[in-house]
């Protein structure tokens, strides 16, 4: 792995993409069920796309402005998956340790059904509005900082 200078593409899609990924959290928190409780949810999804912010869409600095869209929408697409990944590899931990699974097999395999389960729990227009904004404004900001300060 070659070693990258930081720039400011990567410090602005890190910023952006973690407030784009905190926010829209912050959004899907009161459309929850009463017993879920988010307390981890919107560090996470910031912490997240802080850190695909800098390693997907900061790298893309030059093409075009459909490219930069383009890989901004991946960017929130993985990091949409790897935040739903984690709160249901979570959820089956929390589960297991409450002795609801017959053994390790059955504790692995439900991890896809909380996954749709949770997926299910993100598709509500406030979260989607948010993401579909913030991948705009994400592609218009790493796009802008590339351009000026590279």
């Amino acid at each position: 792995m070659p070693n990258e200078m930081p720039t400011a593409s990567k410090l602005v899609g890190a910023i952006a993409y973690g407030a784009i990924g905190a926010f829209a959290a912050y959004q899907g928190v009161p459309t929850l069920p009463d017993e879920v409780v988010p307390g981890y949810l919107i560090p996470l999804s910031g912490a997240m796309g802080v850190w695909l912010g800098w390693a997907l869409i900061g790298k893309s600095k030059r093409g075009n402005f459909a490219q930069t869209f383009t890989q901004s929408v991946v960017t929130l697409g993985c990091m949409v998956f790897m935040v739903l990944f984690s709160v249901s590899c979570w959820d089956m931990i929390v589960r297991s340790m409450r002795l609801r699974y017959d053994g390790p097999g059955e504790a692995i395999l439900d991890v896809s059904n909380l996954f749709v389960d949770n997926l299910q729990l993100l598709m509500v227009m406030p979260v989607l509005q948010v993401l579909g904004a913030g991948a705009v404004i994400g592609a218009i900001l790493v796009r802008v900082a590339g351009a000026r300060w590279s």
